[in-house]
């Protein structure tokens, strides 16, 4: 073959495929455009077309149109959908297990989510701590979502003092989230009940608590209300 036609063969491709990746991109802009606008129905649509129309764009183009899917299902109904969320969840997990870590733990979020809304808070305690023991390198806010939703899965189950454990480990999360707002670090804070523990565990929840904190004018407020809960301890 004359090196001159292999070029010319290779252009091909590479022109084929430059459309390719810049149609897939195109349409993932349309179909997030949708979901922005809370056309979720339309949105799930088109994210499954995605995957339809480009089986042979990157694995974490399909799994981000994967997660899309899912969380279109979830808002559809409100932030109530089931098991119809739980598949869309675990299709990608399973479809695409080398995506990027912090799609896959977005997609393990899901699950966990659809499954308390299916009224089952054991499975769905399971699944976020998943996401804490499978995906420990995503990110710290997602670790510290997950943590708190373990709480939350918990005190469904009425175990109320291993819910208070998980909260705390959340407000610990939370605090090493970088630029964490005094809003965030304050909701979670205000889940930790200190009746659940003795007064001792509580002093050394609080003291973790002011060491993973950093010490920021955005946290200034919330470590004064630390500080002033471990001043009535003395």
């Amino acid at each position: 073959m004359k090196i001159s036609k292999l070029i010319g063969i290779v252009a091909s491709i590479m022109l084929v495929a430059s459309a390719s990746f810049a149609d897939v991109a195109s349409d993932m802009a349309s179909a997030y455009a949708l979901y922005n606008s809370k056309d979720y129905v339309a949105a799930q649509a088109a994210y499954a077309k995605v995957i339809e129309d480009y089986p042979t764009a990157s694995v974490n183009t399909l799994a981000r149109a994967q997660l899309m899917i899912a969380k279109s299902l979830m808002s559809v109904n409100g932030g109530t959908g089931g098991i119809e969320v739980q598949e869309a969840g675990e299709l990608g997990i399973t479809s695409y297990p080398t995506a990027k870590v912090g799609l896959l733990a977005q997609l393990q979020y899901q699950i966990g989510g659809s499954l308390l809304n299916q009224g089952k808070s054991v499975e769905g305690q399971a699944a976020y701590e998943k996401i804490l023991t499978d995906y420990p390198t995503a990110s710290p806010s997602m670790l510290a979502l997950a943590q708190s939703r373990t709480g939350l899965a918990l005190t469904l189950q009425g175990k109320q003092v291993e819910a208070n454990d998980a909260y705390i480990k959340a407000v610990i999360a939370f605090a090493r989230v970088p630029d964490v707002t005094n809003e965030k670090l304050a909701g979670a804070f205000d889940k930790v009940d200190p009746v659940l523990m003795t007064t001792a565990d509580y002093a050394t929840a609080l003291q973790s608590i002011i060491k993973a904190t950093p010490a920021t004018e955005a946290n200034a407020e919330f470590l004064g209300r630390i500080k002033s809960e471990i001043e009535k301890m003395k």
